[in-house]
């Protein structure tokens, strides 16, 4: 979940200021990554200096011009720098802990890494009496001092030779950029399971080279993108780069793609945080998905329609939000296809070894693409004979290009760590995908489709008073129950996860049939409860379970459809109800997390917390646990 950066010239003048500013932009793109700590390591007279520290970009930015200070305007003809922003998962959040991380005192290996390599514990037993001590807790640092030994061992060895060997041996998951004072301008890439793209600028004898985890930290230099495969090992040396796998001793020849990516979707524009700005996108993110895949007819071409309707079932497989997401595609493919259709937290569905047959259509949801517990469920039905397919917002990503076929959301890059407009938008595509696999009229749904942006449009506007009303009123509650039926129980769990997210207020989901069931003992005026009574399939069960919260002297806010007067005579003063606009009963679920994504964004501003970076946690999981 870490971010890595990486900067190589070669034969291109540039001052170490300009040099190291390559990196520290590079790091602040990636930052959502993590943000407990940071750090940059670059080639000076005849070796590297290493800076890093706790906390963010900015801290390492203040080191970082103090150390540039030193000189002046100098220019380097050739450049090698590498950096991290860190997401603890071994060892505390500490400045040793941090990267880059050494071989030795004298720094004759440094890296940067990604990833969680298992075999750590084995790798510093068998280091402990060959090498120096190890500095840090965390699993990182046994890359470069293992670089060391192999060097030690034999001084014959190339660079490539040492990384090929020690790929071999390191088990998890990587990504990792390294370089040494013992092989000048030269650096090795690596990557298993981790993300790691390169940006190519070159000449006739001049070589720019821009690594990182994701091309966000890349575009704004080139548009021409090498990715990395899994068991790639890619060697820069001088003005030249190769490729090549673990297993192979000729070199892949991996093509640069053009990618686009606009600086404003990169930029926060006259939002006060990337949160604020991703939830106002929502409606023209939601009506350019529609009419990107709508023509004459809803078009899904890279889809092969015969294995869906030859299936025994459809699995939804997805970690999070994006779990959410799933469970409301299962409650509308299950109404439309008339098929088996399941939804799998991807952890519990790898854990449970989940039994798979050729037959199966299995739909891989994530934003990222990258998702380590999704790619492993991913890769467990591909060896099963299943039919994949992948809905990401990313269509370089390692998940869709591992499926037989990938839906791109085109939802734009989403920066805050807790998602908003890649799920309302994999909700959209769903309902979308769904329509085009049934055999219905989809003439009313379609119009309710060209309606939704403006109706979204018309929420922002007017929840512009209520929802921050509503924020400033129920900041004391510690406890929050969020109740939904149908469509609307992953409503409840989504409205719940973003509140713990960002306003980390304890929430919970709660579906209204199990209310019964053990949850009703809660319910009293100390906690709150959001209420989702939506006109639909359970309308009539909503209502009966709003006069038993009613009943009880329950503090509430009541999510109805507008001027619905049934629920608007029950509800008792002193509550809050959040009027939504109707729509189609399978779209119905994005207008309805509307209003929770802004109250929970309301109420972390309120409380003063960085909307952006919720502690704890990063955007994109390319970790197990």
């Amino acid at each position: 979940m870490c971010g890595i950066f990486g900067y190589y010239s070669m034969n291109v003048p540039q001052t170490v200021k300009k040099a190291l500013s390559f990196v520290l932009n590079g790091l602040t793109k990636l930052e959502y990554r993590g943000y407990d700590s940071a750090g940059l390591a670059t080639f000076n007279d005849g070796g590297f200096d290493i800076i890093k520290t706790t906390g963010n970009v900015d801290n390492l930015s203040k080191k970082v011009k103090k150390y540039a200070s030193k000189f002046e305007d100098k220019v380097n003809v050739s450049n090698s720098l590498i950096g991290h922003t860190r997401w603890a998962t071994h060892g505390v959040i500490s400045e040793v802990n941090s990267h880059p991380h050494t071989s030795d005192a004298s720094n004759e290996f440094v890296a940067v890494h990604n990833g969680i390599i298992n075999n750590y514990t084995e790798i510093k037993h068998f280091l402990a009496d060959k090498v120096d001590e190890m500095q840090s807790q965390t699993d990182s640092e046994v890359i470069p001092k293992l670089f060391k030994y192999i060097y030690d061992t034999n001084k014959s060895l190339t660079f490539m030779e040492i990384a090929k060997s020690i790929c071999r041996y390191l088990q998890g998951t990587y990504a990792f950029i390294i370089v040494s004072k013992h092989f000048p301008n030269e650096m090795i890439c690596c990557r298993k399971g981790s993300p790691l793209l390169v940006g190519v600028k070159n000449g006739d004898d001049t070589l720019e080279l821009f690594l990182s985890s994701d091309m966000c930290a890349i575009t704004e230099h080139t548009n021409d993108i090498v990715h990395l495969e899994d068991n790639d090992i890619m060697h820069i040396i001088n003005n030249e780069y190769k490729i090549y796998n673990v297993a192979s001793r000729s070199n892949i020849n991996r093509c640069t793609s053009k990618v686009q990516i606009s600086n404003e979707e990169n930029s926060m524009g006259n939002f006060t945080s990337y949160l604020e700005k991703e939830i106002y996108e929502q409606p023209s993110i939601i009506e350019s998905a529609f009419s990107k895949r709508v023509k004459k007819s809803i078009e899904f071409p890279e889809i092969d329609k015969s294995k869906i309707d030859e299936c025994n079932r459809i699995i939804l497989v997805a970690c999070g939000t994006s779990y959410h997401s799933c469970l409301e595609g299962r409650y509308i493919m299950e109404q439309t296809l008339k098929k088996s259709v399941v939804a799998e937290i991807s952890s519990d569905f790898v854990d449970r070894h989940y039994q798979i047959n050729a037959k199966d259509v299995c739909i891989f949801l994530s934003q990222s693409g990258e998702t380590a517990d999704t790619l492993h469920a991913l890769r467990l039905c591909k060896e099963k004979g299943a039919y994949c397919i992948a809905i990401t917002n990313r269509e370089e990503s390692t998940i869709s290009k591992e499926a037989a076929c990938s839906i791109d959301l085109k939802a734009g890059y989403e920066v805050s760590v807790a998602s908003t407009k890649a799920y309302t938008t994999q909700i959209a595509m769903l309902c979308l995908l769904s329509t085009y696999l049934s055999n219905e009229d989809v003439s009313s749904t379609l119009a309710c489709y060209e309606n939704l942006g403006s109706q979204m449009k018309n929420q922002i506007s007017e929840y512009s008073k209520l929802i921050p009303l509503i924020a400033n009123s129920i900041q004391s509650y510690s406890s929050i129950l969020f109740i939904g039926r149908g469509l609307d129980y992953a409503t409840a769990l989504e409205g719940a996860l973003k509140m713990k997210e960002v306003a980390y207020v304890h929430c919970e989901g709660i579906l209204a049939g199990e209310l019964k069931h053990g949850p009703l003992a809660l319910i009293d005026d100390k906690i709150l409860n959001i209420v989702f009574v939506i006109r639909g399939a359970v309308y009539e069960k909503m209502l009966s379970v709003l006069e038993q919260l009613i009943a009880r002297g329950s503090k509430m806010i009541v999510v109805c459809n507008e001027d619905d007067v049934d629920v608007l005579s029950l509800v008792p003063r002193g509550n809050y109800v959040i009027q939504v606009p109707r729509t189609s009963e399978y779209l119905q679920p994005i207008l309805n997390i509307l209003p929770m994504q802004l109250l929970a964004y309301h109420l972390a501003v309120n409380k003063g917390y960085n909307v952006d970076r919720p502690r704890n946690l990063a955007k994109s999981v390319t970790v197990t646990d």
